[in-house]
């Protein structure tokens, strides 16, 4: 009679290699150098993906927690509204006059009769806003239910916008998310500082007034603003430029960009469809006159406007140097935040720290484990040394589980797997003492292992199904490092279960089919 099916040794064999494919990877270092200082890896590309993130405490970096300014983020939908709601209605002939504040927007007309049809147009643009009309002019204001659709959007934008601008400079596994209304977390493993991430980098296209900058400017027709830094020589007084307070277009309307340097080092950019239908109105009405780009308050650049614009293909020139342009470019494509955003908390790992993080871990593994296999060997015998080599076998397979799924690693999580050492042999306990029993009982060998696994194995099932079931609660529900002890504790019972009630099993079958024993040495 044979103890071992064979779909047994080929389901096993399958998975542990499995297990040693994906964990592998992290035997190697994910980067090295040569001598030219050129990135290397040991690791072959297709490799790369299966090696475990390590996370903020571990490698150091930056942890940020950031509240989204929604006052902001209200004045920024107004001018939204000016915006748009002006472009539109031009666009059907009516002739208006638009001041935009903070709260909302006061649209001017020739008569009542034409406010009442700009109302109707309005509201097809934007149906959930506020609107009071007197006379010849409407005030366009945000509702509740406006601003509850712009502070989600908002904040949701904005941290798309951080991820976005973070990928875009090369840094690994940032961690961004949302917390409660108006807050982001972010961390960033590997970087100490992450501010110039979080700039709202306001980018806006205006029409330079004809009237120079020596007149008092009317604040809410008008901005006076300064020429930046790139574009004075040295010596040079700043100018500054009297342009109109509605724009052209914004950072919201750009897609692509890019550096030019053919004839001097120039920053380019496309402009999505409504950013090139408003820039090519605005180009067409202003020709001969001159834009002003706007960064930050700043004008970068003010050419002249020689013909209409209607590719939406855009070039800022500005006596840039190339690394300048660059960083520019990037954080131009990857968009402008929605909103300002306030540091609230900021903590930065070293990554002295982290390297003593992962020693201090390692040697509690080891500990762990070394205690755990005298236990085992000693208390069982034989059948503990089999149950040694499933607990070896199921540290692979946990590594393997977390570099497939491509999990971030924590010191919580390391925590998560000196649990799961302890856990893994807790099975192979109940059984080996059920089993022992059953021997004591009279029953030969290959029995006794039967009725000892068939006996614990509802026992097992249900202690691990509740550990899950906790695990998985503190993962959806916890954040950060709970999460990541949360994860590494559900992979490692799946795991320990496997090797337990699958792998410990086959090596005593195996054993039992080949050496016919007449005792259990337990």
């Amino acid at each position: 009679m044979s103890y071992t099916r064979w779909w047994q040794p080929v389901l096993v064999g399958l998975v542990v290699l499995a297990g040693v494919y994906f964990a592998a990877p992290n035997l190697f270092p994910r980067t090295t150098y040569d001598d030219n200082n050129v990135a290397q890896s040991y690791v072959p590309a297709p490799f790369l993906q299966f090696q475990v993130n390590l996370g903020l405490d571990l490698q150091g970096g930056s942890y940020r927690l950031v509240r989204v300014d929604l006052d902001d983020a209200k004045a920024s939908y107004m001018q939204d509204v000016q915006r748009i709601g002006s472009n539109t209605l031009r666009d059907q002939g009516v002739a208006l006059r638009a001041i935009a504040s903070d709260t909302n927007v006061r649209f001017q007309f020739r008569d009542e009769t034409a406010m009442l049809g700009a109302r109707e147009i309005l509201r097809e643009q934007f149906p959930t806003a506020n609107y009071t009309d007197e006379g010849a002019v409407l005030t366009v204001g945000i509702g509740d239910e406006a601003f509850e659709v712009v502070k989600q959007e908002t904040v949701q934008s904005v941290r798309d916008t951080i991820e976005r601008r973070i990928d875009a400079f090369g840094l690994t596994e940032p961690s961004i998310r949302i917390q409660g209304e108006d807050r982001i977390l972010i961390e960033v493993p590997g970087v100490s500082n992450i501010d110039e991430y979080l700039e709202k980098l306001e980018l806006s296209i205006h029409i330079v007034s004809q009237a120079g900058a020596t007149r008092n400017p009317n604040e809410t027709l008008f901005m006076l603003l300064p020429d930046s830094d790139r574009v004075l020589a040295a010596g040079e007084q700043p100018v500054r430029y009297l342009i109109e307070r509605q724009e052209c277009v914004n950072g919201a309307d750009i897609q692509g960009t890019g550096v030019d340097a053919e004839r001097g080092i120039a920053v380019t950019f496309t402009l999505n469809s409504r950013g090139t239908k408003d820039f090519a109105n605005c180009t067409r009405d202003n020709i001969g006159e001159r834009l002003a780009i706007v960064l930050d308050g700043e004008v970068i650049s003010a050419p002249n406007v020689n013909e209409a614009i209607n590719t939406g293909a855009v070039q800022i020139t500005g006596g840039f140097e190339f690394t300048e342009a660059k960083t520019l470019a990037t954080l131009l494509g990857t968009g402008s935040l929605a909103a300002e955003v306030e540091s609230i908390e900021e903590r930065v790992v070293g990554p002295g720290l982290g390297a003593e993080s992962i020693r201090s871990g390692a040697i509690a593994c080891l500990v762990a484990m070394g205690l755990v296999l005298v236990f085992m060997a000693a208390s069982y015998g034989l059948l503990g040394l089999m149950a040694n080599v499933a607990l070896v076998v199921n540290l692979v397979l946990l590594l393997g589980l977390l570099s497939l799924f491509g999990a971030t690693l924590t010191l919580p999580g390391i925590a998560g797997i000196v649990l799961t050492v302890g856990m893994a042999v807790d099975a192979n306990v109940l059984v080996f003492e059920r089993v022992r029993e059953e021997a004591r009982a009279g029953l030969d060998p290959g029995d006794s292992v039967a009725s000892g696994y068939g006996a614990a194995f509802s026992t097992i099932l249900d202690a691990n199904l509740t550990t899950v079931i906790a695990a998985i609660l503190l993962a959806a529900f916890g954040t950060g490092p709970i999460q990541g002890f949360a994860i590494t504790l559900t992979m490692g019972i799946l795991t320990s279960m496997f090797t337990a009630l699958l792998l410990t099993r086959l090596l005593i079958n195996l054993w039992l089919d080949g050496f016919r024993p007449l005792k259990l040495p337990i």
